[in-house]
């Protein structure tokens, strides 16, 4: 299988009309100055400015279907919201922050409780209005008021301007890692405006301006001819598709597609087969098991939810389906501080535990119980289907529907 980094992938998105992405979409720089060194170029590449990209996504924007206001980055249709938006920063295929519409950041002492970032100067809404530090005091005081981020609404104290081109970030406790939290992708910078009002013009900093948008199906945008990084976007248009897996293959194929976004692993092989180029990221990815605890099911007892937690063998998923032993495995959820009983985040494959504690909550032989099973949408939907079993060989061995 061809594979490539995401540095590779994110420069050879801007070459011409055959181009299979959008680089300019994820990228910071000095204000309208040329490309900062991690969107420059291949050697010897020649961009070819013109054409339109039209990308198939097979993984919505877990919010898509609560509003009929796609054009608010919480119900973006996918994750890909730099089309549109930006953030302070961002984090690299290396896991490195880059600065976005942030030129700089530290902390104001070791406490690590107040941080102080300096923004980009001269960068420009889509409707010529200039971001300044406004803005982001008031983006920030949104997100925190409506929750678009539960780390940031864990954390925020309070946010204050330091001049036009600065703020602050005062902080409820010391947080060393606090710059990369902002590069979530919710935590965008928006113009000034009353949080319940706050984003839904669909306007932002980003290198295309939405034209159209279907909020269950796609999206067209414009080239930004004002986007802070000097000649970019090359492309002059971008329209991004909802698909499922199969449709995705099938677009491809026909040439509707010029990429295609969270590749179901099984298919790589057929995207490669019609000439697709394929990028497999290192960061992984996640889903999310509901353990319905509504009624009087055995998801109440946490340690029946501990021992489930227990009896995944995480580092065997990794081996035999994604043929990639040895690499990262998932936290066990993605609330903990809403969950403490899950600490450590990262649990071990130990089934006697979990036999122990199933014991212990009264299951000695195991317990029956309804199989979750997915829907082909996203966000998952928990549905009652066949029955499976759970402790007496310590896996979850799950029916269909």
């Amino acid at each position: 299988m061809t594979t490539m980094t995401k540095r590779e992938f994110l420069r050879l998105l801007g070459i011409g009309a055959s181009a299979i992405g959008l680089q300019s979409a994820f990228g910071g720089g000095s204000a309208f100055a040329a490309a900062p060194d991690w969107a420059s170029l291949p050697a010897g590449a020649t961009p070819k400015a013109g054409g339109k990209l039209v990308y198939g996504q097979t993984y919505a924007n877990w919010a898509i279907g609560s509003s009929d206001k796609g054009q608010h980055p919480y119900y973006w249709l996918d994750l890909l919201t730099r089309s549109i938006w930006n953030c302070l920063v961002w984090v690299d295929h290396d896991f490195t922050l880059r600065g976005e519409l942030a030129t700089s950041w530290a902390p104001v002492d070791e406490t690590m409780s107040k941080w102080d970032f300096q923004l980009r100067e001269g960068v420009l809404f889509h409707d010529g209005k200039e971001m300044t530090s406004e803005d982001v005091v008031s983006s920030i005081q949104g997100h925190v008021a409506l929750n678009g981020s539960g780390l940031v609404t864990q954390w925020v104290e309070s946010v204050e301007a330091l001049g036009k081109y600065a703020v602050r970030f005062n902080l409820k406790a010391g947080y060393s890692e606090w710059p990369y939290t902002l590069a979530e992708y919710r935590v965008v910078i928006l113009p000034a405006a009353a949080s319940d009002a706050m984003g839904y013009d669909g306007i932002g900093t980003g290198p295309f301006k939405i034209v159209e948008i279907d909020n269950k199906r796609g999206f067209k945008a414009v080239r930004n001819e004002t986007y802070w990084m000097e000649g970019r976007p090359f492309v002059d248009e971008v329209e991004g598709y909802i698909v499922t897996s199969q449709t995705a293959i099938n677009g491809f194929r026909a040439g509707q597609f010029n990429a295609v976004f969270n590749v179901d692993p099984t298919t790589a092989g057929q995207f490669e087969d019609i000439g697709g180029l394929i990028h497999r990221a290192p960061g992984g990815d996640q889903f999310l098991l509901t353990m319905p605890k509504n009624m009087d099911m055995v998801w109440n007892d946490v340690r029946v939810r501990k021992a489930l937690s227990l009896a995944i063998d995480r580092d065997a998923i990794n081996a035999i389906v994604y043929n990639d032993p040895g690499t990262w495995v998932g936290n066990d959820t993605h609330l903990t501080a809403l969950n403490p009983e899950f600490l450590p985040r990262a649990r071990p494959y130990d089934v006697e535990e979990a036999k122990r504690l199933l014991a212990e909550a009264g299951y000695p032989n195991g317990i029956t119980l309804p199989t979750i099973v997915y829907c082909p949408s996203f966000p998952e939907e928990p549905r009652h289907g066949d029955r499976g079993r759970i402790g007496e060989e310590g896996r979850h061995h799950a029916g269909t529907a």
